[in-house]
């Protein structure tokens, strides 16, 4: 009879679940220089501003540079009937020097009166590829350390252990010019 009732007793109870949470984390340099560019401008035609424009978009194109346009804006001061012109790109490269000689070449361009180019002070930036490459690098450490982890528990309980579920959150922080890729990951794993 001892035998049958062993049988009625749900594997649940001879079974434990495993719920913990490990961070992965790396430091990495910033690989790219980035900046921001305002240039303003105001003209009795709007024409005009968009011509100054089109001269400048044509540079961006041109250049050695990753380039967002920002804002490209003219709008009008009816009580003057002077229009105002805005435009703004984020600028970004793996070369400071790249950057210095689109940075000369943006100030030589500027020959016109009532004309402001803005230029912000440059920082340096992680850029998305690296910060993928490590957060790639991080997941494979964290999937070899539950495989690892797996066997380590399955030999010191003298059970079979599985891993269940892994789930992953990736977080890039700046502290000053340093970069911290931090993985938090949450495994669940079950032993028998």
């Amino acid at each position: 009879m001892k035998k049958y009732l062993l049988f009625l007793l749900p594997l649940s109870l001879l079974s434990a679940e495993i719920h913990f949470t490990k961070t992965f984390k790396a430091e990495v340099d910033s690989d790219m220089i980035s900046d921001n560019i305002v240039i303003k401008t105001s003209r009795d035609n709007s024409d005009d501003i968009v011509t100054i424009f089109e001269k400048y978009n044509d540079l961006f194109k041109t250049s050695k540079l990753i380039y967002t346009k920002q804002k490209e804006q003219i709008m009008p001061n009816y009580n003057t009937n002077i229009y105002s012109g805005n435009l703004s790109y984020n600028i970004k490269s793996y070369s400071f020097e790249n950057l210095n000689d689109f940075i000369k070449d943006l100030l030589y361009l500027k020959d016109e009166k009532n004309l402001t180019i803005t230029i912000q002070e440059p920082k340096y930036i992680l850029s998305t590829k690296l910060q993928e490459e490590i957060t790639h690098k991080l997941r494979v450490k964290a999937i070899n350390f539950s495989k690892t982890y797996v066997n380590k528990l399955s030999n010191d309980l003298n059970k079979q252990c599985e891993l269940k579920d892994v789930k992953i959150q990736d977080v890039k922080t700046t502290i000053q010019d340093t970069n911290i890729i931090d993985l938090k990951v949450d495994y669940k794993m079950e032993c028998q």
